[in-house]
Protein backbone atom coordinates (compact mmCIF):
# COMPACT_ATOMS: atom_id res chain seq x y z
CA UNK A 1 0.00 0.00 0.00
CA UNK A 2 1.45 3.32 -1.04
CA UNK A 3 0.73 6.50 0.79
CA UNK A 4 -0.04 9.49 -1.44
CA UNK A 5 0.50 13.02 -0.29
CA UNK A 6 -2.23 15.52 -1.12
CA UNK A 7 -1.22 17.96 -3.86
CA UNK A 8 -0.27 21.42 -2.71
CA UNK A 9 0.87 24.64 -4.28
CA UNK A 10 4.35 25.97 -3.58
CA UNK A 11 4.38 29.12 -1.45
CA UNK A 12 4.49 32.47 -3.21
CA UNK A 13 7.92 34.11 -3.41
CA UNK A 14 6.58 37.64 -2.84
CA UNK A 15 3.23 39.18 -1.95
CA UNK A 16 0.85 38.94 -4.87
CA UNK A 17 2.95 36.34 -6.70
CA UNK A 18 0.58 33.44 -6.25
CA UNK A 19 -3.12 32.97 -6.13
CA UNK A 20 -5.13 34.98 -3.65
CA UNK A 21 -7.05 33.57 -0.74
CA UNK A 22 -9.90 32.40 -2.94
CA UNK A 23 -7.62 30.74 -5.52
CA UNK A 24 -7.80 33.62 -8.02
CA UNK A 25 -4.78 35.74 -8.98
CA UNK A 26 -4.40 39.01 -7.14
CA UNK A 27 -5.23 42.19 -9.09
CA UNK A 28 -2.71 44.20 -7.07
CA UNK A 29 0.24 44.24 -9.47
CA UNK A 30 -1.83 44.88 -12.60
CA UNK A 31 -3.75 47.71 -10.92
CA UNK A 32 -0.61 49.34 -9.52
CA UNK A 33 1.16 49.03 -12.88
CA UNK A 34 -1.78 50.66 -14.64
CA UNK A 35 -2.05 53.49 -12.13
CA UNK A 36 1.70 54.19 -12.18
CA UNK A 37 1.59 54.32 -15.98
CA UNK A 38 -1.32 56.76 -15.89
CA UNK A 39 0.45 59.02 -13.37
CA UNK A 40 3.61 59.13 -15.48
CA UNK A 41 1.57 59.77 -18.64
CA UNK A 42 -0.33 62.63 -16.99
CA UNK A 43 2.86 64.41 -15.94
CA UNK A 44 4.53 63.86 -19.31
CA UNK A 45 1.40 65.23 -21.03
CA UNK A 46 1.50 68.35 -18.83
CA UNK A 47 5.12 68.92 -19.87
CA UNK A 48 4.27 68.56 -23.55
CA UNK A 49 1.28 70.92 -23.30
CA UNK A 50 3.28 73.49 -21.37
CA UNK A 51 6.02 73.44 -23.97
CA UNK A 52 3.63 73.73 -26.90
CA UNK A 53 1.80 76.63 -25.25
CA UNK A 54 4.83 78.54 -23.93
CA UNK A 55 7.51 77.84 -26.53
CA UNK A 56 7.73 79.72 -29.77
CA UNK A 57 8.29 76.71 -32.01
CA UNK A 58 8.21 78.88 -35.13
CA UNK A 59 11.08 81.12 -34.05
CA UNK A 60 14.01 81.37 -36.42
CA UNK A 61 16.49 81.46 -33.50
CA UNK A 62 15.31 78.19 -31.97
CA UNK A 63 17.25 75.01 -32.75
CA UNK A 64 14.33 72.84 -33.84
CA UNK A 65 16.02 69.42 -33.97
CA UNK A 66 16.34 68.69 -30.23
CA UNK A 67 13.06 70.41 -29.36
CA UNK A 68 11.00 68.52 -31.93
CA UNK A 69 12.75 65.26 -31.01
CA UNK A 70 11.94 65.76 -27.34
CA UNK A 71 8.33 66.72 -28.09
CA UNK A 72 7.82 63.66 -30.28
CA UNK A 73 9.44 61.32 -27.76
CA UNK A 74 7.56 62.75 -24.79
CA UNK A 75 4.27 62.61 -26.72
CA UNK A 76 4.98 58.99 -27.63
CA UNK A 77 5.75 58.21 -23.97
CA UNK A 78 2.50 59.86 -22.94
CA UNK A 79 0.48 57.77 -25.39
CA UNK A 80 2.21 54.46 -24.65
CA UNK A 81 2.07 54.81 -20.87
CA UNK A 82 -1.46 56.22 -20.83
CA UNK A 83 -3.04 53.68 -23.16
CA UNK A 84 -1.01 50.87 -21.60
CA UNK A 85 -2.10 51.90 -18.11
CA UNK A 86 -5.77 51.93 -19.10
CA UNK A 87 -5.43 48.53 -20.80
CA UNK A 88 -3.72 47.05 -17.75
CA UNK A 89 -6.53 48.21 -15.51
CA UNK A 90 -9.00 46.75 -18.04
CA UNK A 91 -7.08 43.43 -17.95
CA UNK A 92 -5.96 43.47 -21.58
CA UNK A 93 -2.61 41.82 -22.29
CA UNK A 94 -1.46 44.44 -24.81
CA UNK A 95 -1.23 46.91 -21.92
CA UNK A 96 1.81 45.06 -20.62
CA UNK A 97 3.64 45.55 -23.92
CA UNK A 98 2.66 49.21 -24.25
CA UNK A 99 3.78 50.08 -20.73
CA UNK A 100 7.16 48.40 -21.23
CA UNK A 101 7.57 50.17 -24.60
CA UNK A 102 6.72 53.49 -22.92
CA UNK A 103 9.31 52.87 -20.22
CA UNK A 104 11.92 52.07 -22.88
CA UNK A 105 11.08 55.35 -24.64
CA UNK A 106 11.56 57.15 -21.31
CA UNK A 107 14.97 55.53 -20.92
CA UNK A 108 15.88 56.56 -24.48
CA UNK A 109 14.93 60.16 -23.73
CA UNK A 110 16.88 59.99 -20.45
CA UNK A 111 19.97 58.87 -22.37
CA UNK A 112 19.47 61.71 -24.85
CA UNK A 113 19.08 64.17 -21.96
CA UNK A 114 22.22 63.00 -20.21
CA UNK A 115 24.20 63.36 -23.45
CA UNK A 116 22.76 66.90 -23.69
CA UNK A 117 21.14 66.32 -27.10
CA UNK A 118 17.67 67.10 -25.85
CA UNK A 119 15.78 67.26 -22.57
CA UNK A 120 12.51 66.65 -20.80
CA UNK A 121 9.86 69.32 -20.75
CA UNK A 122 8.21 70.53 -17.58
CA UNK A 123 8.86 72.92 -14.72
CA UNK A 124 10.45 71.77 -11.47
CA UNK A 125 8.16 71.89 -8.46
CA UNK A 126 10.73 71.81 -5.66
CA UNK A 127 14.21 70.98 -6.96
CA UNK A 128 16.30 69.74 -9.86
CA UNK A 129 19.31 67.45 -9.95
CA UNK A 130 21.65 68.34 -12.78
CA UNK A 131 19.55 68.40 -15.92
CA UNK A 132 16.59 66.52 -14.39
CA UNK A 133 13.68 68.24 -12.65
CA UNK A 134 11.90 66.66 -9.69
CA UNK A 135 8.78 65.98 -11.78
CA UNK A 136 10.88 64.16 -14.38
CA UNK A 137 12.55 62.05 -11.69
CA UNK A 138 9.10 61.11 -10.39
CA UNK A 139 7.91 60.27 -13.91
CA UNK A 140 10.99 58.13 -14.49
CA UNK A 141 10.32 56.26 -11.26
CA UNK A 142 6.61 55.82 -12.06
CA UNK A 143 7.22 54.59 -15.60
CA UNK A 144 9.93 52.13 -14.51
CA UNK A 145 7.75 50.90 -11.63
CA UNK A 146 4.88 50.43 -14.06
CA UNK A 147 7.05 48.42 -16.45
CA UNK A 148 8.51 46.31 -13.65
CA UNK A 149 5.04 45.47 -12.30
CA UNK A 150 3.70 44.79 -15.80
CA UNK A 151 6.25 42.05 -16.50
CA UNK A 152 5.63 40.16 -13.26
CA UNK A 153 4.09 36.68 -13.60
CA UNK A 154 1.28 37.61 -11.23
CA UNK A 155 0.20 40.41 -13.59
CA UNK A 156 0.16 37.96 -16.50
CA UNK A 157 -1.84 35.46 -14.44
CA UNK A 158 -4.39 38.10 -13.46
CA UNK A 159 -4.81 39.24 -17.07
CA UNK A 160 -5.09 35.63 -18.26
CA UNK A 161 -8.06 34.99 -15.95
CA UNK A 162 -10.09 37.46 -17.99
CA UNK A 163 -9.75 35.24 -21.04
CA UNK A 164 -10.79 32.11 -19.14
CA UNK A 165 -14.48 32.11 -19.93
CA UNK A 166 -17.01 29.51 -19.04
CA UNK A 167 -17.94 27.26 -21.96
CA UNK A 168 -21.09 27.86 -23.93
CA UNK A 169 -23.68 25.14 -23.96
CA UNK A 170 -23.54 24.02 -27.63
CA UNK A 171 -27.21 23.06 -27.75
CA UNK A 172 -28.73 26.26 -26.37
CA UNK A 173 -25.93 28.82 -26.77
CA UNK A 174 -26.51 29.76 -23.13
CA UNK A 175 -23.67 31.16 -21.04
CA UNK A 176 -24.04 30.04 -17.44
CA UNK A 177 -23.98 32.99 -15.02
CA UNK A 178 -20.64 33.68 -13.40
CA UNK A 179 -20.32 33.22 -9.67
CA UNK A 180 -18.92 36.26 -7.90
Amino acid sequence: MSFQHPPHQPPAQWPGAGAGENGKPSPLTASLAGMAGLVAAAFFAMGVLETVVNANLFSVKLDHGPVITALVLQSLETLLLGIGGVLLIARVGAGRVLVVAGALAVLLQLAMTLTKFTGFFGQPLLFHVGVLQDVVIGCLAASLLSAALAVLPSTAAYIATRRARQPVNPQTGYHPPQQW
